[in-house]
């Protein structure tokens, strides 16, 4: 049984997400909190719960451990308290605003003012699975997507999706290319690291030369899966996680040039 509790409870947000964690078999609800509303029934805010609850809003100073910790607060709070808020449980998933975004900059010019905890951004997943289904499912901090970005995201993927199967993947336009300790014959598809040859399945060499004719572009787990394997193909961004870690383990020292982009997907930089 998973463990958790909601920290701002009394909106709509809040007693939707309350809604549907009640009705989970292996959700035990522990706490939400209002301060507002502090020591009412939530049915007395949300009628629609009545009978499905008797618990009743606590107080966000007093919270007990639990397994996962939502957020339900309104844009701008989190962040003020995200260190105490992460000494309370390993998984923290936020519905609002405040870790949406990886740029300070661009946080401080949509919203005005400057983030709190910057050293937070980097490490939240932008929670919309039909992007990043595989990084959420691993991810201990979410965050929330929004409304118009969620009906924006999903209006274009389709088209965007249709635009990559066409673009065929970049060729190599030399026979030969260096990147610091590692040499890439596209001829005779023969790669070496510090002219000792290395041995690389197809799928393991196409990945290789798709990032090696993009060197420091970052490019998308699914863009790398559309070149790679096909939009057709049962494989998903997993998978491009798998033979990633392949590559590098057999490209040893020179393994380290492919560098993950958190959230995104992988770059080739050389050293």
């Amino acid at each position: 049984m998973t463990t958790v509790s909601i920290i701002g409870g009394s909106g709509y947000g809040g007693g939707e997400l309350l809604r549907l964690l009640l009705g989970h078999p292996n959700v035990e609800v522990k706490q939400v909190t209002s301060r507002s509303h502090l020591g009412e029934y939530v049915y007395q805010v949300h009628p629609n719960l009545r009978k499905r609850t008797q618990l009743k809003f606590s107080d966000p100073a007093v919270m007990e451990p639990v397994d996962v910790l939502f957020l339900a607060q309104p844009h701008g709070q989190a962040q003020h308290h995200i260190e105490e808020y992460a000494m309370l449980a390993p998984k923290i998933i936020d519905l609002a605003a405040d870790f949406r975004l990886r740029d300070t900059a661009l946080y401080e010019q949509w919203y005005g003012e400057k983030h709190a905890a910057p050293a937070w951004l980097d490490k939240f997943v932008y929670g919309l699975p039909e992007l990043h289904r595989a990084e959420m499912a691993t991810a201990n901090y979410v965050s929330g997507v929004g409304c118009n970005a969620t009906a924006s995201n999903l209006a274009l993927l389709p088209l965007i999706k249709a635009i990559l199967r066409r673009t065929a993947a970049p060729s190599l336009e030399e026979k030969i290319v260096r990147h610091g300790l590692l040499s890439i014959d596209a001829e005779r598809h023969r790669v070496t690291v510090r002219d000792a040859e290395i041995t690389l399945t197809l799928t393991e060499f196409k990945l290789l030369t798709i990032l090696a004719g993009r060197p420091g572009r970052m490019q998308s787990r699914e863009r790398l899966l559309q070149d790679v394997w096909g939009y057709s193909s049962d494989a998903d961004t997993r998978t491009v996680d798998t033979h990633i870690t392949r590559l590098r383990s057999k490209l040893g020292e020179a393994g380290e040039m492919i560098r993950t982009v958190r959230g995104y997907g992988y770059k080739l930089e050389p050293l």
